[in-house]
């Protein structure tokens, strides 16, 4: 029987979705006790019966090493579970191939990260944590949706957008509903877009463009956003003589909002340009 209730939440027949830990083993140390119990009366009747001791004498001789022992676990353990952070970090040494834990110790490292404003060399020091951990996850796990997600966000930490979006592309060929898309879909969009912004500002067209292109793939939930990325779209396709890219930009913002007067005003004036 404790085999049996302890199957149940090892993960090792059905996923759970959850660490194995001292919540899961409730059940199963009732067995595990009664098995206790049964050997223990067994062994204090036996010395009892030798040593013409009474049984509750053996009883607590036998008993308070380990109630101690179990105490002082019990009782430093706790600080372990102070939150979700500290957790990871206690168990990781105990489950270092778990994908698991280490994608929970890199995300651990990224809050700190986030929250404790860290600089410089601190910085750096837990950046490189949470990449190796999330890494270990990705590599245990290769579609382990979490740290994918996780790895994405400590590259957006690095400043590389391209990088992020490689990851977190992942989890969206999978799970296109996955809630934590939404977030990430509108960072994305920002980012590309203020970079779509600036690079045309430096007459950068073709970065502009990419740019700008990434922009569309995530802002596609906000239509306020939409109007920009195709509006500026138009107007650089039209500045660089590509009046028919021109025309489809500014036919998406007009499908947004046709009250749209300056992208009318465009589209009349692309469509002029392609008669001739």
């Amino acid at each position: 029987m404790f085999l049996i209730t302890l199957s149940i939440g090892s993960n090792l027949f059905i996923e759970i979705g959850m660490l194995m830990g001292e919540r899961l083993v409730f059940i199963p140390s009732i067995f595990f006790l009664l098995a206790v119990v049964f050997i223990g009366e067994k062994i204090v009747t036996l010395l009892s019966e030798k040593t013409h001791t009474k049984k509750i004498i053996l009883a607590s001789i036998l008993i308070f090493p380990a109630f101690v022992a179990s105490a002082y676990q019990t009782i430093t353990r706790n600080a372990d579970w102070k939150n979700n952070q500290t957790l990871p970090l206690a168990d990781i040494s105990k489950s270092p191939e778990s994908a698991r834990v280490n994608c929970a110790v890199g995300s651990a490292y990224l809050h700190e990260l986030t929250t404790s404003n860290a600089l410089g060399k601190q910085r750096d020091t837990l950046l490189s944590k949470a990449f190796f951990h999330l890494s270990k996850s990705v590599s245990i796990y290769p579609e382990y949706n979490d740290a994918l997600l996780d790895l994405g966000f400590a590259y957006n930490l690095e400043g590389d957008f391209d990088k992020a979006d490689e990851y977190w592309s992942q989890v969206r060929a999978r799970t296109p509903n996955h809630p934590k898309l939404k977030i990430f879909d509108d960072f994305l969009a920002k980012k590309y877009l203020n970079a779509g912004i600036y690079a045309g500002e430096q007459n950068k067209t073709d970065s502009a463009i990419y740019f700008y292109n990434k922009a569309a793939t995530y802002a596609f939930r906000k239509d306020s956003m939409m109007l920009v990325i195709y509006y500026n779209l138009g107007g650089i396709y039209y500045n660089t003589s590509n009046f028919p890219k021109a025309q489809e930009s500014l036919q998406k913002v007009l499908a947004i909002d046709p009250n749209y007067s300056n992208a009318r005003q465009g589209l009349e004036a692309t469509e002029q340009m392609l008669k001739k």
